[in-house]
This record gives structure tokens, sequence and C-alpha cells, in this order.
């Protein structure tokens, strides 16, 4: 399994940004690509590169009361688009009365759980390096449970 943030190089274009962003990532070779939207151009792009595009891949749920809120506003939201929701608790271990009723939920309501990802302050670091956590220390908690909601979501998209 192989997994890779890429920044979007062209993200500051004033025309274009979508399809030099298709392209960019299409000469990485990859065979998916999951994200929050992609537009029509890129789509296409990536589609005749040979490329899956999954999209709807965003937010996090927060073991909090306006967490639990959050996240009924975001089902509400992907029932509507008719999109299969994933949860993943961030900072599950902060709140596990939360964390516990976010489940329950999730459970009740046949919702999957790809995960939950530990408070870690090696998060922040890797923030502040501009790195994702999973390169910065790959061996903290935070990214070990980052890799295991990634197999997770991969095994429910189906790749």
């Amino acid at each position: 399994m192989n997994y890779q943030a890429v920044p979007n190089s062209s993200i500051g274009a004033a025309h274009g940004a979508g399809i030099g962003a298709a392209q960019s990532v299409a000469q990485l070779g990859v065979k998916a690509v999951l994200t929050g939207q992609v537009g029509p151009n890129a789509h296409m792009a990536l589609s005749q590169a040979g490329i899956s595009v999954y999209t709807g891949a965003a937010g996090t749920v927060e073991a909090t009361v306006s967490g639990i809120h959050d996240l009924n506003r975001a089902l509400e939201l992907l029932h509507h688009f008719e999109v299969e929701p994933l949860v993943c608790v961030n900072k599950y271990d902060l709140n596990t009365d939360n964390t516990d009723e976010i489940t329950g939920f999730c459970e009740e309501n046949d919702i999957a759980m790809v995960g939950c990802v530990p408070f870690d302050p090696e998060v922040t670091k890797a923030m502040v390096q501009g790195e994702p956590v999973i390169e910065y220390r790959p061996g903290s908690p935070a990214s070990a449970a980052i890799v295991k909601v990634w197999t997770e979501t991969r095994t429910h998209l189906g790749f």
C-alpha cells in the first residue's frame, strides 16, 4: 500500500488549476485520487489518465459536543448528495464518553467507522514543519492510527 499527500502546485493559477493539478498527479503514476471536490475539467483529465477519482473526502469528527453536532450536519449533507459516509474520530482519547456516543450512533445508524486517531503532539510539530505527520514521525500514535484509517477507507472504497 502506497499513499502520499501531494500539494497542489497549480492552486494559484488564474486558469487551468484543476487540469494542471491533474497532470501533476498523473505524472506521479497514481491509480486513485481522494479529494473533497474536483472540477469537471480536472475530473476528465484524471479519467483520461486512467486515474479513479473519489470525491467527498473531507472533514473530521472530534469527540466534543460541537463535534457530534457537526457530524449530524455532515451526515445530512452526505445523505442529500447520496454519498456513503465513513467516520473517523479525531482526538478520540480526549473525551471517551463522547467517542462512545459517536461510535454508538454510527452502529445504530449503520454508518461505517474507519477508525479513531488519538491526540498526539507530533501532529502539531509536523504541521509547523509543513509535513504530514505520517512522514514527519511515522512511528507516532497518530501516524499509526492514520495508516489504519487509510487502510479501512481503501477497503470501503474497494481499492
